[in-house]
């Protein structure tokens, strides 16, 4: 059973999760240039970050960007490299979409890379019913992207 906790960046575990999400990315998209944000700018008021939990060990996590007052991207979910294949995804996107509904949002936007690293991800997101769009928020046309969004 998981359990979620809500910003908890300070936890180490947490920390060295996030930070294996942010390798991940740069690694699956060595030619993309964009801004990765550090740990630190996860903390500020329009990032919220939860936690999925099994026992004592830190196994996935989910960040939530807050586009406007009806609208928030899915900025990160991460799911620890030996969890995967277990439907994990699947209940951390599900968790993340009951909470955004929860803060007032009616719509959820993400953007992820085409490559082969995000191969199961995209899987989970299209079972999920998010549907191709353009770029939104702060985000800019990019060939090597794929923007997506749906109603919640």
């Amino acid at each position: 059973m998981l359990e979620f906790k809500p910003n908890n960046i300070s936890d180490e575990q947490v920390s060295e999760l996030i930070q294996k999400h942010l390798n991940f990315v740069s690694e699956a998209a060595p030619n993309i240039h964009y801004e990765l944000p550090d740990i630190k700018r996860l903390k500020q008021d329009h990032y919220k970050l939860w936690t999925a939990w099994q026992g004592e060990e830190a196994i996935a996590f989910f960040v939530l960007k807050v586009l406007s007052a009806e609208h928030c991207e899915l900025f990160y979910l991460h799911v620890k490299e030996s969890c995967r294949g277990r439907g994990i995804g699947e209940k951390v996107l599900s968790r993340a979409m009951d909470e955004a509904q929860d803060m007032g949002f009616i719509r959820m936007s993400l953007e992820y890379g085409l490559g082969e690293h995000y191969s199961a991800s995209r899987g989970v997101i299209e079972k999920f019913g998010f549907k191709f769009c353009g770029p939104f928020g702060d985000h800019f046309m990019n060939p090597l992207r794929v923007y997506m969004t749906r109603k919640i």
